[in-house]
């Protein structure tokens, strides 16, 4: 990611720092076992690329993407970012941490006594897909993740396709470690993105219909898939690539009647006029 020179310094001096936070709490274990979370941020970690936006998101703030949204069962909570904006390629900082490889050594170290589950979307989805894999994971959740990158920045598929191909991440997602794929199968990047690992034994996935590009659920089904252990994942992600599935559809199915009524009061709350949505009678009928 190019910024302009100003940003470019502020990023330059916070890449000497670690980029990465460690939480440890005291949970129950589960089933015996005790589990460690590896959260990797997106580009999206500050969202404008602006030097007021990473003065406020990255130095005060101090953001990590999923700080708020953690898997209950885990005990150890690490988080990751790349503030370079260059998918993870160089890693997080240059203290040592400069590569995928380095970070999986550094996280190995912290987790000798636990089992390893990773998440993230967008960039942080590939991160999240390839530490899975270097980490042997017990699962890997990634929203949207972008598996391959491109010297052109466009959004037009065909004009990234013809540019020279930076990086290729599908050599970490063909592993023994489950993968649960959620992608928005509204956006045609994603099912590009999709359509590279949907013969891939170990990726199970959730076409969400929307053209969402990130996470394509909201927060409530969000937690209901971080509380979930890879038996009860392994028996929600059973749908195709060209399957389509409503949140709210994908809410009665597997949580019940209380979680999808929960989940269109969420939508009523966005949407206070909901009654003249079109999408809203769309819902309800399906």
């Amino acid at each position: 990611m190019l910024f302009n020179n100003e940003l470019q310094k502020l990023v330059d001096e916070q890449f000497h720092k670690d980029n990465f936070l460690i939480d440890t709490n005291s949970v129950i274990a589960c089933h015996g076992e005790k589990y460690a979370a590896v959260y990797c941020s997106s580009n999206g970690v500050f969202r404008q690329d602006t030097e007021e936006c990473f003065q406020k998101t990255i130095i005060e703030k101090n953001n990590f993407e999923w700080f708020m949204n953690r898997f209950p069962y885990a005990e150890k909570h690490i988080f990751i970012r790349d503030i370079s904006k260059r998918f993870y390629q160089f890693g997080i900082n240059d203290r040592g941490l400069n590569s995928l490889e380095k970070i999986a050594e550094m996280i190995k170290k912290e987790t000798e006594e636990y089992k390893i589950v990773t998440v993230g979307s967008s960039s942080g989805g590939m991160a999240a897909i390839a530490l899975g894999k270097l980490l042997n994971a017990e699962f890997t959740i990634a929203f949207s993740p972008m598996l391959k990158t491109y010297k052109e920045d466009t959004e037009n598929i065909e004009q990234k396709l013809e540019a020279k191909e930076v990086f290729d991440a599908t050599i970490y997602a063909k592993s023994a470690v489950p993968v649960f794929f959620v992608y928005p199968n509204g956006s045609e990047w994603d099912i590009y993105n999709s359509s590279l690992v949907k013969d891939f034994e170990n990726v199970h996935f959730l076409p969400i219909k929307s053209d969402v590009h990130g996470v394509p659920i909201n927060k409530r089904l969000i937690k209901k898939l971080l509380n979930s252990d890879k038996n009860k994942l392994m028996k929600i992600f059973k749908y195709k690539t060209y399957d389509v599935v409503s949140e709210y559809r994908f809410a009665l199915e597997n949580w019940g009647i209380q979680t999808y009524l929960l989940r269109i009061f969420d939508y009523i709350k966005k949407y206070p006029l909901f009654f003249i949505r079109k999408d809203f009678y769309e819902i309800m009928l399906k």
